[in-house]
């Protein structure tokens, strides 16, 4: 669990690392908000693409193999964007990064729920970790693109990839079931309705993260704000921390939706009067987190509760994510033409409305599972 525990922290570093620094990259190279929101798109569309097809052929030979190729491909990525300067190379890295988020997502829930008792309370903490590492990664990137340079990020990144390549290659392998054939794995017949409302209502948390997290705060910070790079990686940082926390109180919590319901609730208006805060704008990026960590903590539950029965785990998790990043795909793809013709703002309110559906589906849902 412990070199799988460290994946999870290289994984998540190496992805808060790129997200803060790569719209402002894309902005020091004059490419458009607009491109930028299409560039960022091209994660979900390669996730679409090849996740479910990873997952089905994990559940066959285990997740030894793909935690290996995602080293390799972090590598990649990382390289490609440390000598990128067009549109064309940034979606060539982030296509390749795509693909390292697949191989890790494909086959990490089926990794920690091998070894667990309690799934969704294993996979919320996971998720806590996750959160300390993706704020790690964000004062790492934001200060070293404010002090040096975006490209020495990048080139550290690559020495990331480096290093899951060797944990992988030391883990032992898990999740195989070498006994079936490919076309076993899908048990399409066998997703029930329940299957397909809880894909759609965790589509809904995606979509609004993506909107919010990945796009709308280092632009609106760079561009409404005028904050410098260290400023907003310690931002995001605040907001990871708050997630993380918010994360495990929902475990301590017990993963209980009526208690955390009111928490999630709170979370809406404050996305919704954030561009307006002025000096509160740091205080309340961190309050959201907390409040999006309880979020995520249901959103592991779900998956846990939903897949309790299937033998195929990486692939139905697969499955049920592909609304997700389908959602995700448009969501991002939007966002920049949202940001020009409606201005941030709008895309505030559209992450709190968001968020909002995801609520209200996913306590409707477990309490069908609950009876």
């Amino acid at each position: 669990m412990r070199k799988l525990t460290a994946i999870n922290f290289i994984h998540q570093f190496f992805w808060a690392a790129i997200v803060i620094t790569l719209p402002l990259y894309l902005i020091e190279k004059d490419i458009s908000v607009e491109e930028i929101g299409l560039i960022l798109s091209l994660i979900p569309l390669t996730m679409v693409v090849f996740r479910t097809v990873l997952a089905m052929v994990s559940d066959i030979i285990g997740t030894k193999l793909f935690f290996i190729i995602q080293g390799v491909f972090q590598l990649l990525s990382a390289g490609i964007y440390a000598v990128a300067s067009t549109p064309l190379h940034f979606s060539i890295g982030k296509t390749f990064e795509g693909t390292s988020y697949s191989l890790f997502w494909a086959v990490d829930r089926t990794a920690i729920f091998s070894t667990a008792k309690k799934k969704g309370a294993a996979a919320a903490r996971m998720t806590s970790i996750r959160m300390v590492a993706g704020a790690a990664g964000l004062l790492f990137g934001g200060y070293i693109a404010y002090a040096y340079s975006f490209e020495m990020v990048y080139h550290i990144l690559i020495g990331l990839g480096l290093v899951t390549l060797i944990l992988a290659i030391i883990r032992h392998n898990a999740g195989a079931h070498k006994e079936e054939k490919l076309s076993q794995t899908l048990e399409l017949g066998k997703k029930h309705a329940l299957f397909w409302e809880a894909s759609i209502a965790m589509a809904f948390a995606v979509a609004a993260n993506v909107l919010f997290l990945n796009f709308l705060i280092p632009v609106f910070m760079d561009l409404s704000l005028n904050a410098d790079y260290a400023v907003i990686g310690l931002t995001m940082a605040l907001y990871f921390i708050g997630t993380g926390i918010g994360a495990y109180a929902s475990v301590w919590l017990g993963l209980v939706e009526r208690k955390l319901l009111i928490y999630q609730l709170l979370t809406l208006p404050l996305i919704i009067i954030l561009p307006f805060s002025g000096p509160f704008f740091i205080p309340l990026i961190f309050i959201i987190g907390a409040g999006t960590g309880m979020i995520w903590g249901i959103y592991e539950e779900l998956i846990a509760e939903v897949t309790r029965e299937d033998t195929n785990l990486s692939t139905s998790i697969a499955l049920l994510h592909i609304p997700v990043k389908i959602f995700e795909f448009t969501a991002l793809a939007a966002a920049g033409f949202i940001f020009v013709l409606l201005g941030s703002e709008a895309l505030f309110i559209l992450s709190a409305v968001l968020l909002l559906a995801y609520i209200v589906l996913s306590d409707r849902v477990l309490k069908k599972i609950s009876g």
